[in-house]
């Protein structure tokens, strides 16, 4: 096996020697899957990539799936270009890992060895489209922080799990 594709198997977190797993589901596609247990408020790992504008992110028209890129957004007009291994973390409704400080995905609750790990991709994005996740508490869309209910918005903010960018958007929408 190359050294390309064990990249997009298992991701080495920077914080040690925790290991994730990138794992293909027959129906879901691809997922990043715990290869341990994470306790809440642990962090995960740190997402890399290049850092772009809308402008730059090398989509070319296709969907972000063809082109194989997973645009992390950390600013109101930044993003980061992510690529394997990081564009495998899905989106989920009722996630169990957040984001703060711009691309530190950390542990909302615990998590078991074998799990998915997920983020709500409402708390990164000013954009909406269609979602898929399948859990119980589905919205059936992905949309702009700001189309949360305004209870699931506080317990993000409480829990500091927003980039910055999203955060100083609340404080002055609410003045908090």
């Amino acid at each position: 096996m190359g050294q390309h594709r064990d990249s997009e198997r298992s991701i080495k977190n920077t914080m040690g020697n925790r290991e994730l797993l990138v794992v293909k589901k027959n129906k879901k596609g691809y997922g990043v899957y715990a290869g341990r247990m994470y306790k809440k408020g642990e962090v995960i790992c740190v997402m890399h990539g290049k850092k772009k504008t809308p402008h730059t992110l090398h989509y070319h028209g296709a969907s972000f799936r063809e082109a194989q890129i997973n645009p992390l957004q950390i600013g109101p007009k930044t993003y980061l270009e992510l690529r394997a291994p990081y564009r495998y973390f899905n989106h989920s409704c009722q996630p169990n890992a957040g984001v703060q400080d711009s691309s530190k995905l950390f542990a909302l609750k615990p998590i078991k060895k074998g799990e998915e790990v997920t983020f709500d991709y409402s708390t990164t994005i000013d954009e909406s489209f269609f979602c898929k996740c399948g859990s119980k508490r589905c919205r059936g869309v992905i949309a702009d922080f700001f189309a949360l209910p305004l209870k699931l918005q506080k317990f993000y903010i409480r829990q500091k799990a927003v980039p910055a960018f999203i955060e100083k958007k609340y404080k002055v929408r609410y003045g908090k």
